[in-house]
């Protein structure tokens, strides 16, 4: 039987999908799903968790399609399942995104708030766990982060190169080989990004200080 391989991209095409997969446990189960099949234990065993605390997680990524059931097997009596993730990127459909004139956009504001919310949870554990062993003297560049917020006046011509560069350094990011690589050599790391014009009026608004634009751990 020919072993099951995640597609390459999985297209994101409703918020309900959108607000499963944002959810930090749920991303960190579909990233160690991406690298090999696993089952609820052993990925409980890598988070440090109870497996009973995975199962609904688990359910609702199965449901959304997100992640698949590549095989069974009994073990005493009980049917234990073997999961994969369905593919090595996820992306949000651009229809999520469309803006329309009315009183307000549903979908763009649910979008951003899934996201950022998502991200902001993420990073503030991971930086404050960062800083942690930092101060028992136990940091390495396993626990190393970056966040920056950067603006500037750009030549219009060149917004696109700068959007194919940083698709080019996702996809990158996103399909780095670990074959090869002893499982504790290997770390899960997030990034989000978010290019945009400043529209008019917000060009006025107070800028970070220089030191608070950036904070590298």
């Amino acid at each position: 039987m020919e072993q099951f391989q995640p597609a390459p991209k999985y297209l994101i095409q409703d918020l309900e999908a959108l607000r499963v997969i944002a959810d930090p446990l749920r991303a960190q189960i579909i990233n160690l799903l991406v690298t090999e099949p696993q089952t609820v234990r052993q990925v409980a065993e890598k988070l440090r968790v109870t497996p009973s605390k995975l199962y609904y997680h688990f359910s609702l990524l199965e449901k959304h399609g997100f992640i698949q059931v590549v095989e069974t097997h009994l073990v005493a009596n009980i049917l234990e399942k073997t999961y994969r993730a369905s593919a090595v990127r996820y992306e949000l459909d651009r229809s999520l995104l469309t803006f329309v004139p009315v009183e307000g956009n549903e979908n763009v504001d649910a979008a951003v708030a899934t996201i950022l919310d998502a991200t902001r949870e993420r990073l503030s554990r991971s930086l404050s766990f960062a800083m942690e062993l930092k101060e028992r003297g136990e940091f390495t560049d396993r626990y190393r982060a970056l966040l920056a917020n950067e603006s500037a006046r750009i030549p219009v011509n060149r917004v696109s190169k700068f959007i194919q560069r940083f698709n080019d350094l996702i996809d990158e990011f996103s399909s780095t080989d670990v074959s090869g690589v002893d499982e504790d050599d290997l770390q899960s790391f997030a990034v989000t990004l978010a290019f945009f014009p400043i529209i008019p009026g917000d060009e006025e608004q107070e800028e970070l200080p220089e030191q608070e634009k950036r904070l590298e751990i």
